[in-house]
């Protein structure tokens, strides 16, 4: 494996590990009104989406790097971040330092 596929595979290593991963794998039975139930069913969707996006549409580390910028802004106050925090899940705008942090350890 290359220099450049390395560097993307950790930012998607700390994506999934740290983002998408945790909220995919919440369980229904960790909440219990059906309201937490359907807003876990749509954050994972979304979440679902989104991991595929970065593993299959974005071929640098630069886009990816881009992207979670872009989707940081956009997400920061939406619909899915007030339901992430309300399930008590991550946020992408809760990594925004430390995903930097990794880009710029790397020379992205």
């Amino acid at each position: 494996m290359d220099h450049g596929k390395r560097v993307r595979q950790k930012l998607l290593n700390f994506l999934d590990s740290n983002i998408f991963d945790p909220v995919l794998e919440a369980l229904a039975q960790q909440y219990s009104t059906d309201r937490e139930k359907q807003m876990l069913k749509d954050v994972q969707e979304v979440a679902r989406y989104d991991k595929d996006h970065y593993h299959f549409q974005l071929a640098t580390a630069e886009e990816i790097k881009r992207e979670f910028i872009r989707e940081m802004a956009q997400q920061e106050s939406g619909r899915i971040a007030r339901e992430l925090q309300e399930l008590e899940l991550p946020r992408i705008h809760l990594f925004k330092g430390h995903f930097l942090d990794l880009c710029k350890e790397l020379g992205v």
